[in-house]
């Protein structure tokens, strides 16, 4: 897969992604995953907004059946914190179709936290990569707001104030006051379910810049 944006694979591979999912194609979904298995500047180069907006949508909708790539992606310390967050809001959303058990979901994010708590502070003592580091408090962040908003588990809010209290945690994107709002079930701040694809997908693609003429 070429990593330059203006190679023409690229623009094809983004625009059968869109196609598998509203067409539900079968045999394509880890192909897609590993697609999305790299770091922030070259996940951006690549796909843009897509990670952040519809990606979550496609993994979801072109799931059939196993979510070890999904969970493997989610774990990928090697891939950006956004295309990590693509791969729970895609868990999250099968949850909620009944497609795979919210206790796999809880369980992951469960490990995830704890091992945050357990190996940051040890890598910041160490000298760690700054990049890397802020990669993972850009992930915890994520992390803490998945439990408060999209995936409402209260008894793992007493874990993500412990990752709060050990700074691994962004609060210039989120409060902490919003998060304990999201805990007591009172937030507002969960945005809408974001549509499938339609099968119309150059309707919904062609404003892209990768499509632009």
């Amino acid at each position: 897969m070429a990593t330059d944006a203006s190679d023409e694979s690229v623009a094809e591979a983004f625009w059968w992604m869109y196609v598998a999912a509203p067409l539900r194609v079968p045999g394509c979904h880890g192909s897609i995953v590993r697609l999305l298995r790299n770091d922030d500047d070259v996940s951006y180069a690549l796909w843009g907004d897509m990670v952040t907006k519809d990606a979550p949508v496609i993994l979801a909708d072109t799931f059939e059946g196993d979510v070890n790539p999904l969970i493997e992606l989610a774990d990928d310390e090697a891939s950006g914190p956004w295309n990590r967050e693509a791969a729970f809001k895609a868990l999250i959303r099968l949850t909620e179709e009944a497609r795979t058990e919210r206790g796999v979901v809880i369980d992951l994010i469960t490990r995830q936290l704890e091992d945050l708590l357990l190996r940051y502070p040890r890598r910041l003592r160490h000298g760690a990569d700054p990049k890397r580091l802020d990669n993972r408090v850009t992930h915890a962040s994520n992390l803490c707001q998945t439990v408060a908003f999209d995936l409402p588990e209260p008894a793992l809010a007493p874990l993500v104030r412990q990752v709060i209290q050990a700074g691994i945690f962004d609060r210039q994107m989120c409060g902490v006051d919003e998060l304990e709002e999201g805990f007591a079930g009172r937030d507002t701040f969960r945005p809408d379910r974001r549509p499938s694809i339609p099968l119309d997908v150059w309707r919904h693609v062609r404003g892209w810049h990768c499509f632009a003429s």
